[in-house]
């Protein structure tokens, strides 16, 4: 489990926004972000950072960051699409919804337990 609210953070401005291509975006530079500091650690070679695999396998958990509230983006997801549904916002509600469906496409875990 990965807990950094400026990673998630940048995840559910996707989410709130309704913005699959955003929330793409930012999880690419998040993966970049996460890779590079492994490297600058110490805890991954660079070589073999330069394999797209490689990169995607390391930062695979990163779909799952939590923020301070124990939320993963998933979880954060079901939430906004409810409020937009009791909202009366079908427009957004569909959004929100691709989402999802991207998230558990990145492997997104369901059955993450927050601190509920």
């Amino acid at each position: 489990m990965i807990t950094n609210e400026r990673y998630f953070s940048l995840l559910s401005s996707g989410i709130e926004r309704g913005s699959l291509p955003r929330l793409k975006v930012a999880m690419e530079c998040i993966r970049a972000d996460y890779v590079k500091g492994k490297v600058e650690q110490g805890h991954l070679d660079p070589k073999l950072v330069r394999m797209k695999s490689m990169g995607l396998m390391v930062s695979q958990g990163l779909v799952d960051v939590r923020g301070k509230d124990d939320l993963t983006p998933i979880m954060w997801a079901c939430m906004v699409y409810r409020q937009m549904t009791l909202a009366g916002d079908h427009e957004g509600a569909r959004a929100v919804d691709a989402i999802a469906d991207w998230l558990l496409q990145e492997q997104a875990s369901v059955g993450a337990q927050g601190g509920r």
